[in-house]
């Protein structure tokens, strides 16, 4: 598998794995297995870059009520305090107060204070026992320390594709699979091999499920620069 990915020039076959899903509709093992062939979609892209030429500005060409708006961003890299989450990604929430109680202890939460979760598997490909990912806040430079069941992680900056998601977090895969399914093969761009993680806006406690902002982050690999 993995060599099928990096001929299709992905780093990683978590990402290929996604792509090849959101595309499809089954991931490449099930294709694989299947009796009979897969029939090839006839509209595989929903956008194309606007008269302008601006990387992150897309145009709506079909109907798609997964689409969502999308920038490309250089992101700074960050210090986090995190916890570890093992298992659904949906029930985070219960690792993130665990966070937030041990943060507020130690007087860490200010106004600058960002709340991100990194993913590091591809739930579509991956037994929800076996999923990992990490509850996080950014915290000063100067802090270096964690108690027991916490960690100091250094998120690496650069270049992403955002995805702006609005509304529940239950919904968040088709924001996903729109991501990578249609706007990374039409973006040019390739997803370099670093986890995805989402940037939260507002606080799940005091906004409506419908009103939640999401920032789905893709690190992407430099594109390349002709002289």
């Amino acid at each position: 598998m993995l060599d099928i990915a990096l001929d299709a020039g992905y780093e990683a076959h978590e990402a290929f794995t996604r792509a090849f899903r959101a595309r499809f509709g089954v991931s490449p093992s099930e294709y694989r297995l299947a009796a009979e062939p897969i029939g090839f979609p006839h509209a595989l892209c929903g956008v194309h870059y606007g008269v302008d030429e601006a990387a992150s500005r897309f145009v709506p060409l079909l109907e798609d009520s997964n689409m969502i708006e999308v920038r490309l961003e250089a992101l700074p890299a960050r210090r986090l305090l995190a916890r570890a989450h093992a298992g659904d990604y949906l029930s985070i929430g219960a690792t993130f107060e665990q966070l937030y109680g041990f943060a507020i202890s130690r007087n860490l939460i200010g106004p600058d204070t960002v709340s991100l979760a990194i993913y590091y598997d591809d739930p579509d490909a991956t037994p929800v026992e076996r999923l990992r990912s990490h509850a996080c806040l950014t915290v000063p430079a100067g802090f270096g320390a964690a108690a027991e069941g916490f960690e100091l992680l250094e998120l690496e900056g650069g270049e992403h594709a955002v995805g702006l998601h609005r509304g529940p977090y239950d919904r968040l895969h088709e924001s996903y699979r729109w991501l990578f399914g249609q706007w990374l093969p039409s973006s040019g761009r390739e997803p370099a091999n670093r986890a995805v993680h989402e940037i939260y806006v507002n606080d799940p406690r005091t906004t409506p499920p419908g009103d939640l902002v999401t920032h789905v982050c893709i690190p992407l690999v430099a594109a390349p620069h002709y002289s």
